[in-house]
């Protein structure tokens, strides 16, 4: 009976060990500690909004893209502070993203995301300033948004943007 309850709390704590690591894994895989977001290659995307999600730890947007889009010159002048002098230089629009429906996710900060919380809504309009992880699954990283009404949040900078994607 005491040789049956060690194999037995063995096998517990072992269990709850290989879960919790793979748990750590999975946090660390989503959050990007890793990711690398490529500032030198800023995106432009306008269109309707297809769903909204405000959840923690990233709020996320479906957007719909028409299949033409510029980016507007009132976005290459915006000031330094809302976007960054580099970002402003750099902003296009990506042709693989054109015609679909994208999913952008805010990052974890609520200034980002309070203001736009009662204010944005599916079938709206928005413009954001995104950027790409380097790393699959790729996701669209959003460092500026703007509603038809003009309320715009930004982000001028991450942690963890890098100049370039290396592979």
């Amino acid at each position: 009976m005491l040789f049956s309850q060690k194999w037995m709390r063995l096998g517990i704590t072992t269990v709850i060990v290989l879960f919790s690591a793979g748990s750590v894994t999975k946090v660390a895989a989503h959050h990007g500690f890793t990711g690398e977001y490529d500032a030198s290659r800023p995106l432009y995307i306008q269109g309707t909004v297809q769903q909204v999600r405000w959840q923690s730890p990233h709020s996320t947007l479906i957007v719909e893209l028409p299949k033409n889009l510029e980016v507007p010159p009132e976005f290459r002048q915006l000031s330094t502070s809302e976007l960054g002098s580099d970002t402003q230089k750099q902003l296009t629009v990506s042709p693989d993203l054109l015609g679909t429906r994208s999913r952008v996710e805010f990052p974890p900060v609520s200034s980002m995301v309070a203001p736009l919380q009662d204010r944005l809504q599916v079938g709206d309009s928005i413009q954001l300033v995104v950027l790409r992880n380097c790393q699959p699954p790729n996701q669209l990283r959003v460092l500026l948004a703007r509603l038809t009404d003009g309320t715009t949040v930004a982000r001028a900078k991450t942690a963890n943007q890098v100049n370039g994607c290396s592979s």
